[in-house]
C-alpha cells in the first residue's frame, strides 16, 4: 500500500480478515529483496493489528527475466531471504 499513500486509512478494517502489504521486491538478478517499501514500519501494519485483522506481505518480481523460476539455487535463495530478518 505503500504506493496508495494513506488510503489505508479509510479502510473499514471491521469487513476485513486480512490485509495484503505489496512490500517484498525481488531483485531478478540475484533472488534476493530489492525493496520491503516501509513494511517494518508502515502505520498501516500497526492499524490492521490493532483491528485484530493479519498482515501478509506479497512477494513481487517486476522483470520479466526471473531466474528464480527455473533455477532451484534461485529459489532457495529467495526462500532464505524472505524468512530471514530484513
Amino acid at each position: 500500500m505503500y504506493s496508495k499513500g494513506t488510503a489505508w486509512e479509510n479502510f473499514y478494517f471491521d469487513l476485513l480478515w486480512s490485509v495484503g502489504h505489496f512490500g517484498y521486491q525481488v531483485n531478478p538478478h540475484t533472488s534476493s529483496y530489492e525493496n520491503i517499501h516501509e513494511w517494518k514500519t508502515a502505520a498501516m501494519i500497526d492499524s490492521t493489528h490493532a483491528h485484530q485483522c493479519k498482515a501478509f506481505f506479497t512477494i513481487a518480481s517486476l522483470d520479466s527475466h526471473n531466474i528464480f523460476l527455473a533455477n532451484s539455487k534461485a529459489q532457495k535463495t529467495l526462500i532464505d531471504s524472505v524468512i530471514q530478518p530484513v
